[in-house]
């Protein structure tokens, strides 16, 4: 895992020389490496990571980012591994990193990777979804002002979560990434491609706007507050959010 670590830094240093030198000649020996369920596993963290979740994750982000088409065949292997990995809840865990930020970081590749969910998986984001907003409902009982923050980011997360599993169902099929598909659109896109689509269906007037989406794009405002200006927000309000993104997913998500 430390060759992994390393050998992603490399590459988000963006130093050609040094990509060509180390982390190249890294992506080789990592390659080489893998096992044949697919991932990959360091001996001397198994006791916390005994499924290899965190090394495949760290593994394969490597080989994503070399750009190489030769380790294709390693890539979609690791990421077959990784969704088997995906416990019921949804989240992915590991007893060597938190279970919120190792999802967050495994959605994150496959989001980066521009790579299309199946049906078990959109399912499985919806349920990560909620679980997000639980975490929130978790962070806001133990108090405090920090606390409060890390609350609004995951309530956040949780909504966005359940907005890409709806758009990314099969009766929907909406592209949920940005042009050159490096990134995902938003929450705020999500919501708006949301209502165009119900206004197709008929389940939408042509002049409304989703309930709860005035209130919502508030939330979102304080969580961008929040994550670049580090400003605070208030624990009633949390609480407030919590209950509409409920509400909202309710209505609109579990369908």
């Amino acid at each position: 895992m430390a060759t992994c670590f390393l050998t992603n830094a490399l590459f988000a240093l963006e130093r050609e020389e040094w990509v060509e030198e180390y982390a190249l000649p890294a992506c080789e020996w990592i390659s080489a490496r893998r096992r044949s369920d697919g991932g990959w596993e360091d001996n001397a963290v198994l006791s916390l990571d005994k499924d290899g979740t965190l090394a495949t994750l760290l593994a394969i982000e490597a080989l994503r980012r070399s750009g190489e088409a030769k380790y294709s065949h390693e890539l979609s292997e690791g990421r077959k591994r990784l969704l088997a990995l995906q416990t019921d809840s949804g989240a992915w865990e590991t007893g060597a990193l938190d279970a919120s930020l190792l999802t967050r970081k495994i959605i994150g590749h496959f989001e980066e990777s521009n790579l299309a969910w199946d049906n078990g998986t959109v399912g499985k984001l919806n349920r990560s979804g909620r679980a997000f907003v639980e975490i929130a409902k978790q962070l806001i009982e133990q108090g405090g002002s920090e606390n409060a923050k890390m609350a609004i980011v995951s309530l956040v997360h949780g909504l966005e979560f359940q907005l890409y599993s709806s758009l990314s169902s099969p009766d929907i099929s909406a592209n949920i990434f940005r042009k050159g598909g490096q990134q995902t659109i938003g929450a705020r896109d999500a919501m708006s491609m949301l209502r165009e689509y119900l206004i197709g269906k008929g389940e939408l007037g042509t002049d409304s706007t989703l309930k709860f989406q005035s209130q919502i794009s508030l939330m979102i405002s304080t969580r961008d507050s929040v994550v670049h200006k580090n400003a605070s927000v208030s624990r009633s309000d949390i609480s407030h959010w919590i209950k509409e993104v409920e509400s909202f997913a309710n209505l609109y998500l579990r369908r």
